[in-house]
């Protein structure tokens, strides 16, 4: 949000203080914790908490197992891969969602920061 106040401050200067008020730093403060959470909910479903089973018994004992003496009445939990984990779908949306939060604020940050240096070379130039 810092590179957009800059951008403001230099393309609306007499507009400045107009924009940034106590209010919309508290609605731009929760809109980005709301935002946030609702497209990170399909993450909380990838993966699902399952207890080993026999068919695991040398990881278990390998875990259980610590210098030298077993532990008894240990249970042991693990997370396996949710089934639409792997859908295309979700894939996709796995991968649009690195992308906007990965290159978004880089893109944005280029474009402002170009329209800044132009302005700025204009103004050098009167």
């Amino acid at each position: 949000m810092f590179f957009f106040c800059r951008y403001i401050s230099i393309h609306k200067p007499t507009q400045f203080q107009h924009h940034h008020t106590f209010k919309k730093a508290y609605f731009s403060i929760a809109v980005s914790f709301i935002g946030g959470t609702i497209i990170h909910i399909p993450l909380c479903f990838e993966q699902y908490v399952v207890m080993y089973t026999q068919n695991d018994t040398q990881v278990v004992e390998d875990i259980v197992t610590h210098n030298g003496s077993t532990l008894s009445g240990v249970y042991i939990y693990t997370t396996k891969e949710a089934d639409h984990a792997f859908y295309p779908l979700y894939l996709l949306y796995i991968f649009a969602s690195e992308l906007l939060l990965r290159i978004g604020p880089i893109m944005a940050l280029t474009c402002l920061n170009v329209q800044i240096i132009i302005k700025f070379c204009r103004f050098c130039t009167k």
